[in-house]
């Protein structure tokens, strides 16, 4: 038993024996490692992996590009990536288009005006992850 609450949180604390893993109840589709297939099989995940990070495209002015984003851990299916514009260089609107492998994400872009810097955040749901 626990004397206090703050003792019980210190145990909930990841160590390096213990990974702490997001939960994800439920997820609703048609492949259990692809998460990109649509379908109304109802998975529980349990072993949900997320990865959360940024990449920016610079160089010459220019009303489009494209930017490759390896993974650092690989998924074993199609993994769900969400991809938010955080900055231009100069201030200007950017549609994105997005597609995914286990192993990357690549970001088409295109622009209503010229810029020199576009950068992305980027979170990816997926699992289980590929050996080796």
């Amino acid at each position: 038993m626990y004397d206090d609450f703050e003792k019980f949180l210190d145990e909930l604390s990841p160590g390096p024996t213990s990974r702490k893993t997001p939960m994800i109840l439920y997820r609703k589709g048609g492949d259990k490692t692809d998460w990109t297939t649509p379908g109304a099989i109802v998975y529980v995940p349990t072993t949900t992996i997320v990865q959360i990070g940024s990449v920016e495209w610079t160089g010459a002015a220019s009303l489009s590009g494209n930017i490759s984003q390896a993974f650092q851990a690989k998924y074993q299916g199609e993994p769900l990536i969400f991809v938010q514009v955080r900055v231009t260089n100069p201030a200007a609107f950017v549609m994105t288009k997005v597609s995914t492998s286990g192993d990357a994400a690549e970001i088409s872009w295109k622009s209503d005006s010229l810029v020199t810097l576009v950068r992305f955040s980027y979170i990816v749901y997926g699992g289980p992850l590929r050996s080796g």
